[in-house]
């Protein structure tokens, strides 16, 4: 057996005008934005194509954007080349 992945929330996501960014860690190897339409069910989730990120080497400065897409629950995420799972906090769009 193997440990469960070590999950932290310790991206910050920030509304700009329409823009949403989270900058990642330099660890990073998969990440990208997400909307909910509530935050207590994934029915009706989507990940925000645009901010879909791939990474193929550890290196600082990596970050992830998108416009928002209506109203909604939008929280980033990233997953390490370890397989550690970091969650930002969440950004409601009315």
């Amino acid at each position: 057996m193997t440990a469960a992945p070590v999950t932290s929330t310790d991206i910050t996501l920030i509304l700009t005008g329409d823009t949403l960014s989270a900058n990642l860690s330099a660890e990073t190897h998969w990440a990208g934005i997400q909307k909910f339409v509530s935050m207590s069910s994934n029915d009706g989730a989507i990940a925000i194509f645009d901010a879909q990120r791939n990474y193929d080497i550890a290196e600082d400065g990596k970050s992830t954007s998108c416009k928002i897409e209506g109203a909604g629950f939008y929280r980033a995420w990233s997953s390490d080349f370890d397989y550690d799972i970091h969650l930002s906090n969440v950004i409601e769009i009315q």
